[in-house]
């Protein structure tokens, strides 16, 4: 399994773009027949390239640090790393926010290997963030499109407090009327009738601090004011290795 990882890294980091901009027309010609064999190279800025890395020398940094970062920022957020390759005596202020731009410093003259091994280092994370990116993408479009109305949020078990929304699906927003902006700076407890709001809070922690999963029926507040019975779901999920609380509310009762 660890060998067909590693091929699989391999084979997405094969054929990537590099953009080689150096002042020394000689130095380009021979990183280019060096990167070749294995990416494609390119000697001169164009905007409309999807480039995966860019190595640079100090003097195109600085006469070319805005196109520069408008290329990093125009496929934010997916790491595009940029290679500065710099000489001993190059002035480089690296208390200014050029160093910003730059993911990598090497001072030159430097081995072929170690830069070769840098430039993989940088182009795995780049798919790293691509995959991280993409997953992102397929869970909010699932997320999205399910047909049950359902809300992500932490609470405190021991102090009994619910915490804001860290997310909530399209089905919850047509449902209850709120805007997404809105309902994330509040929590389920905010929508809760004030009739059931006592009954629910006590119910709620003992039970999910018990079992883990909680199923109650109670009133929430719509947008407008108007009250929409519910049954509830609740149950604790693990994500990265923090305890949130996935709910689910459905009105067909």
């Amino acid at each position: 399994m660890a060998k067909y990882k590693k091929d699989n890294y391999n084979d997405k980091i094969n054929n990537s773009k590099i953009l080689l901009l150096l002042k020394n027309q000689k130095n380009t010609e021979l990183l280019s027949r060096f990167l070749d064999a294995n990416y494609e190279t390119y000697k001169d800025l164009n905007e409309k390239i999807d480039y995966d890395l860019i190595l640079i020398d100090s003097y195109n940094y600085q006469t070319k640090f805005k196109k520069i970062e408008d290329c990093k920022k125009a496929q934010y957020p997916i790491f595009l790393p940029v290679i500065l390759l710099h000489k001993k005596d190059d002035i480089i202020d690296y208390t200014s926010k050029n160093i910003n731009i730059a993911d990598e410093y090497i001072l030159t003259p430097i081995k072929k290997d170690v830069l070769k091994s840098r430039i993989r280092r940088l182009l795995k994370t780049r798919i790293l963030t691509k995959e991280a990116y993409y997953l992102e993408d397929k869970f909010d479009k699932v997320f999205n499109n399910i047909n049950d109305s359902v809300l992500i949020y932490k609470v405190d078990l021991q102090k009994k407090i619910f915490k804001n929304f860290t997310e909530v699906n399209n089905k919850v927003l047509k449902k209850l009327g709120y805007d997404r902006e809105k309902i994330l700076e509040i929590s389920i407890n905010d929508l809760i009738s004030e009739q059931d709001k006592s009954f629910f809070n006590k119910y709620f922690f003992n039970k999910l601090k018990k079992d883990q999963e909680v199923t109650l029926e109670t009133k929430m507040i719509k947008e407008n004011g108007q009250l929409l019975s519910v049954q509830v779901y609740s149950k604790i999920i693990d994500i990265n290795g923090e305890n949130f609380v996935l709910t689910i509310i459905n009105d067909n009762i």
